[in-house]
């Protein structure tokens, strides 16, 4: 049996969005695998994103032990991400 679509179906919640975005980052690195030449601009990118989502834990008021957990990856991610991308950016990497 079929439905009429709800507007509240056509959204996504923070979570659904958050967790897509991490599997298309890692489909991303995936593909800097095969495609050498996304790779600097892939560890920008998902410098960038678990940076931001590392700040989202960090502003959290009432953070219990998964969510410090998670910000602590995320801002590990970030600072290992944005770190080889200023090495290459400065000369270290051909």
């Amino acid at each position: 049996m079929h439905h009429a679509p709800r507007l509240e179906d056509c959204f996504l919640t923070r979570r659904d969005f958050l967790q897509r975005c991490g599997i298309g980052f890692g489909a991303l690195g995936l593909a800097t695998l095969v495609m050498p030449g996304w790779l600097w601009g892939a560890a920008l990118a998902g410098g960038i994103f678990y940076g931001l989502a590392g700040i989202n834990h960090a502003l959290q008021k009432h953070r219990n032990a998964l969510e410090n957990t998670a910000m602590a990856s995320d801002l590990f991610a970030a600072i290992v991400l944005l770190g080889c991308f200023g090495w290459a950016l400065v000369g270290g990497a051909a």
